[in-house]
């Protein structure tokens, strides 16, 4: 009766739009002021969004930068 969607689309759909820019941005490793600077986003919003974004395992850490974690 119901479609089941995958698990990383399902997540997908729980995040709000500017978290799914994020993540977008992501495909390429920047740092907290480049997206900052990208998206006019302040840095304090920004950690907020990031910190959820890394609890799910979308985005990690590489050094100084963040970015997309791929499957």
């Amino acid at each position: 009766l119901f479609a089941s969607a995958s698990p990383e689309r399902a997540t997908l759909q729980t995040l709000t739009d500017r978290q799914r820019a994020i993540l977008t941005l992501l495909a390429e490793p920047l740092s907290i002021d480049d997206l900052a600077r990208v998206t006019g986003v302040d840095v304090a919003d920004l950690r907020a969004d990031i910190t959820v974004l890394e609890l799910r395992r979308l985005i990690r850490r590489e050094g100084s930068r963040l970015v997309q974690v791929t499957s």
